[in-house]
């Protein structure tokens, strides 16, 4: 864990914890040698095949050019940590904006203007040569709202390379309860782009429901996950489908590309600007 005002590598000097979750913690602070806020995030690694990983994303991410994309400074390990240093998104995390709605859930329209940026940022990863870039962890925490009403894709502390012909033994899957496809419980099956159309497929039904949808592991031969339009009666039969193809528990009876995803979306509702995103963060950081 990192101290508040400790500077970190002798540049960054940590103001205060953002986020925790189950591979680490992201903090904001202040890079002192570009003059700018940052967010930093701290990943516990617990062998050696890990650093090497670790140096193969941070070779991955660091080119990527994205508006929905958090830009990436730097990375380095220190003792037993390794660290990835991005721009510090302003606002705060979708799963917190639907806290603050009445009913905590949205309607199409506010989704559809929600998802389709993530939908883009997904479409460039993916489209990376010589391998597509597969997030592996979509869900209402990675996704970030700006004052401003941008969107962002964020946390890719657990993203890969793809690589249907091996596995990826060497380093721990994340996975998360509702979100995460069936493929990424089981080490030696292959993670594609088909897992990251179920993972944004959960993170809708959350969206549209206020509820997080049973665990895929749980789905497998009597599924509990009802449909959307059961569920909330304004939800159409149509958009109802659409989010059931994203989650199913196949990746082949899924949408087989992002594409695929934004077409079937595009038939269901006209997206309309309606996000109203929380107050600009006005305290000054505790630096």
């Amino acid at each position: 864990m990192l101290i508040e005002q400790s500077v970190l590598k002798g540049r960054y000097r940590i103001a205060h914890p953002m986020e925790e979750g189950g591979y680490g913690k992201v903090y904001r602070a202040y890079d002192q040698g570009l003059k700018i806020d940052v967010a930093i995030k701290e990943t516990l690694y617990e062998h050696a095949d890990f650093v090497k990983g670790f140096q193969r994303e941070a070779e991955m991410l660091a080119p990527l050019q994205h508006e929905a994309l958090p830009k990436v400074f730097d990375t380095f390990t220190l003792a037993d940590q390794a660290y990835i240093v991005m721009r510090y998104i302003e606002g705060e995390n979708l799963g917190d904006y639907l806290k603050r709605q009445a009913e905590r859930r949205v309607d199409v329209s506010t989704a559809l203007t929600i998802v389709l940026p993530v939908l883009d940022a997904l479409e460039y990863l993916h489209s990376q040569q010589p391998s597509p870039i597969i997030h592996r962890d979509i869900k209402p925490s990675n996704i970030r709202l700006t004052p401003d009403e941008n969107v962002f894709l964020v946390d890719f502390g657990i993203s890969r390379a793809s690589d249907t012909t091996t596995s990826t033994t060497s380093t721990p899957r994340a996975m998360t309860a509702g979100f995460s496809p069936i493929e990424q419980y089981e080490q030696d099956d292959p993670v594609d782009e088909r897992s990251d159309i179920y993972a944004l497929g959960a993170t809708l039904y959350y969206m549209l429901t206020g509820f997080v949808p049973h665990a895929a592991a749980s789905r497998i031969n009597v599924d509990p996950v009802s449909p959307l339009h059961e569920v909330e009666n304004s939800i159409s039969p149509r958009m109802s489908e659409v989010v059931a193809k994203m989650m199913a528990i196949r990746a082949a009876d899924r949408y087989q590309s992002i594409n695929e995803v934004r077409e079937a979306l595009t038939t269901v509702a006209t997206p309309a600007p309606k996000i109203v995103p929380a107050p600009r963060d006005t305290a000054p950081p505790s630096w």
